[in-house]
């Protein structure tokens, strides 16, 4: 998994009602039973589909099948890791602005716009600063603004904090 997780084009969701998994590019899409560790793959028997757009007789249920995709990655936890062989998930539900000023944490800032929202270090951009970084996902990709002080610095997602924030949290 962690293997997984380090590729650049990788993203790994996680969601508690969810047993299949799909593992998908623009053009193709596997949905199977298979888990991708060692032991599922030695000693279960496992099926899946494979659905490609380019095929005329899949296109239907590709559209159809990433619609639901689409659905399922808004609804499911970001999966990561905390420590070595500690696995956790972090939410990609980002708050707006609006919500934020009905919410009662202490108040954060968008690393890349400074806009308000709550503070978390864990969601450290507002939704659609999210959404244009969900494309690439690179946690390394330096942006503008502290998420706690708000103050032009160099930041990252993995790094959301100023040297003097930092030394707060």
């Amino acid at each position: 998994m962690k293997f997984l997780e380090s590729l650049r084009f990788v993203i790994l969701k996680y969601k508690d009602e969810l047993h299949a998994k799909c593992y998908l590019n623009d053009e193709k899409m596997i949905i199977t039973s298979l888990n991708l560790y060692d032991f599922s793959m030695a000693n279960n028997k496992e099926m899946g589909v494979l659905i490609e757009k380019s095929n005329p007789n899949d296109k239907e249920l590709f559209d159809e099948a990433s619609k639901e995709v689409d659905y399922l990655n808004q609804t499911s936890e970001r999966f990561a890791y905390r420590t070595q062989n500690t696995p956790s998930t972090t939410s990609n539900k980002f708050e707006s602005k609006d919500n934020n000023k009905k919410s009662d944490k202490p108040t954060g800032y968008c690393i890349r716009c400074g806009a308000d929202l709550k503070l978390n270090p864990e969601q450290p951009l507002c939704f659609k600063c999210y959404k244009a970084w969900e494309i690439y996902s690179n946690p390394d990709y330096e942006e503008k603004f502290c998420h706690a002080c708000g103050k032009e610095n160099k930041t990252t997602i993995d790094k959301p904090f100023c040297y003097t924030c930092f030394k707060k949290f």
